[in-house]
């Protein structure tokens, strides 16, 4: 009864093995995700500067072309152009975070955002000077808006210059820490594998022992005469 109990002590220390042996798989997986993601926010930074870059160059112009045609500024798709721009500050912003490391990059996205907010406030003073329609009543704020995106334009260029920068450090420190990763988890599934092959041994020890010790008494009872050579065969 004993020896069952040791056996079913080293099964279940197996079992535990195993788990741990799929446990740093998983931790991989998981790591291997966050970096993923990390990387897809420094992208996505580069293509909402971009996307600012574009639009703000030649937003103030379009306009004014559509103040001429009078066209209608609830089918123009300018204001949802505008809040979008507005929306990638924040977006990049959540993304570089609060920390000290990136001050350079947080100090020049604050620039583009100021610079955005007069350009936001000129769209809306224009608009609402044009009524439904765009027209020349709003031209001087679209003109500011031109002149605004010139500075926009210049500040985003090297916003985007200082984002790039961050990519590369970020995928330096991301290969450096999943090199580390790999070694690690390649010496703790080493010393879960020698674990396993211990426990193996030893419970295979466990099931052999009595039969090793029982064939070697049955033989020493024939040796002795006490059973027939049938006996110990059946």
């Amino acid at each position: 009864m004993a020896d069952i109990r040791v056996g079913q002590r080293l099964v279940l220390g197996m079992m535990v093995i195993i788990t741990l042996l799929v446990l740093p798989i998983i931790w991989i997986i998981c790591e291997a995700l966050g970096y993923q993601s990390r990387y897809n926010d420094t992208l996505g930074n580069l293509r909402d500067i971009s996307y600012i870059v574009q639009e703000s160059e030649i937003q103030g112009y379009r306009i004014m072309d559509y103040c001429t045609m009078n066209k209608e500024i609830a089918s123009s798709g300018e204001t949802e152009i505008v809040i979008e721009m507005l929306d990638c500050v924040k977006r990049i912003r959540k993304n570089i975070g609060s920390g000290t490391r990136y001050k350079e990059n947080l100090a020049r996205l604050q620039i583009v955002e100021n610079l955005l907010m007069n350009y936001a406030q000129d769209y809306k003073v224009g608009v609402g000077k044009c009524g439904k329609a765009f027209s020349l009543a709003g031209d001087m704020e679209f003109y500011s808006m031109t002149d605004t995106s010139a500075y926009i334009v210049k500040n985003c260029n090297m916003l985007l210059s200082l984002e790039m920068n961050r990519s590369e450090d970020l995928k330096n420190e991301i290969s450096t820490d999943f090199r580390r990763m790999l070694v690690t988890v390649a010496v703790l599934v080493a010393a879960d594998i020698a674990l396993m092959v211990f426990l193996a041994q030893r419970l295979s020890n466990r099931i052999t022992d009595p039969l090793n010790l029982l064939m070697a008494h049955i033989a020493e009872i024939s040796e002795s005469g006490l059973l027939r050579g049938e006996e110990v065969q059946e």
